[in-house]
């Protein structure tokens, strides 16, 4: 795995960065413009997070340990442990979603109320999951997101539409498209903080977002 400072590209210190909110996976797209993508294609490894959370000091040499035994996947997902609801966010989708879950939560998210009441029942039994070894899943939690050389190599693109949320699973179609996978590595263990910044967003805003992630989703992979 590369360290050294010398693969930061020279002019990364003059970057003038928008003012606008380009969303998560629009900085991330905008960043990768920027920088070159030839430079992104000479990682070892690429990693997405969020600013609300914390790794412990061991982290990347914990990683570089077990690069080799999963370079060959596209993502690798952490352990990213939630003290607020007391449990690992991961794994975040274990199979594909039927087209029948995916109609339904764009209703939800069209209809308010309907997720109300979601959050109230179904949601808290994902505290009550079992623990999992180190598993195959169909995507991780987008909150720390760890993706390979190969990811790239093999044609993936970062390149979602959406301003904010279903970031998780056009990755992982990107993944499937590609004919790679993602793997669940909870020895690797993410701090999650809590929601810095879509916890403070208004609800309509976070109803209305949510249904445009999954109506693309719908609309690109599903239908």
């Amino acid at each position: 795995m590369k360290r050294s400072i010398e693969y930061i590209p020279e002019n990364f210190e003059l970057f003038s960065f928008p003012i606008d909110n380009l969303g998560y996976f629009g900085g991330v797209n905008w960043l990768v413009n920027k920088i070159g993508k030839k430079y992104i294609n000479e990682q070892d490894l690429v990693i997405i997070s969020n600013v609300d959370l914390t790794i412990s000091s061991d982290f990347f040499s914990q990683l570089s340990s077990i690069y080799l035994k999963y370079n060959k996947y596209a993502w690798i997902a952490p352990q990213i442990y939630s003290n607020a609801e007391n449990r690992d966010k991961n794994p975040k989708i274990l199979i594909r979603p039927s087209l029948n879950k995916m109609k339904a939560l764009k209703l939800m998210y069209r209809f308010p109320v309907i997720h109300r009441l979601y959050e109230k029942t179904l949601y808290k039994r994902k505290k009550l999951r079992p623990k999992f070894s180190a598993i195959e899943i169909y995507a991780g939690h987008g909150a720390f997101i760890i993706l390979t050389k190969e990811f790239f190599e093999k044609g993936g693109k970062i390149e979602y539409p959406i301003f904010l949320f279903g970031e998780e699973q056009y990755l992982a179609e990107e993944i499937q498209r590609i004919g790679m996978k993602v793997i669940y590595e909870p020895s690797l263990k993410i701090m999650d903080e809590e929601h810095a910044s879509t916890g403070k967003m208004k609800r309509g805003s976070y109803y209305e977002y949510n249904y445009q992630a999954i109506k693309y989703i719908l609309d690109t992979y599903y239908e």
